[in-house]
């Protein structure tokens, strides 16, 4: 599939970015309320290329449904306006997550991580200077340095993480199992 086929007919394509949101989304509504729960959303954008068969054509980009007001930017190279718009369309569907979470009550009871699993990235023609995406860290996904293995993480947990608040904490992917059990004081 190219992206010229997808930008021009996204609705005939689907986006994992939906398929997961929508998925969880959907759960969400269709749950009994009462017992605790635990959903795990693993939504996989901002990543690289895909537009090509591989190994016949090289990345090309990030795939994203529609521009999301990013194409007036014609100064900025296309992969970086589709990495805008990736991260963008993400933000939106985590939104509709909280906000499904508020509709069933569940916004104060719920903890939500949000987490990346390494640096930036440098693949499909992005460039992670473009957007300061390692905020001046050496390195980038795939490195051993500070750029390729710390990235934000962010807890929601409205009455226990106070907003805007900022832990200097070290913490990293092993830490999640222990993290949930002292919250569950299991």
């Amino acid at each position: 599939v190219s992206r010229r086929l997808c930008m021009a007919r996204p609705d005939a394509y689907n986006y994992t970015t939906d398929l997961f949101a929508d998925a969880a989304i959907g759960w969400l509504r269709a749950r009994t309320p009462g017992p605790p729960f635990f959903a795990y959303v693993s939504f996989t954008v901002p990543h690289a290329g895909g537009w090509d068969q591989a190994p016949h054509a090289a990345e090309e980009g990030q795939p994203v449904p529609r521009g999301l007001g990013y194409d007036p930017h014609g100064d900025w190279p296309a992969v970086e306006r589709d990495h805008a718009a990736s991260v963008t369309y993400l933000d939106g569907r985590v939104g509709d997550l909280l906000q499904t979470l508020a509709e069933r009550g569940l916004e104060r009871s719920t903890a939500v991580f949000f987490a990346s699993d390494n640096g930036a990235h440098e693949e499909g023609g992005h460039r992670i200077g473009f957007f300061n995406s390692t905020g001046g860290l050496r390195g980038h996904k795939r490195a051993f340095y500070e750029g390729g293995v710390r990235s934000p993480s962010v807890v929601r947990w409205p009455g226990v993480t106070p907003p805007g608040a900022v832990s200097n904490v070290p913490w990293a992917f092993w830490d999640v199992l222990p993290t949930l059990l002292e919250i569950l004081e299991a």
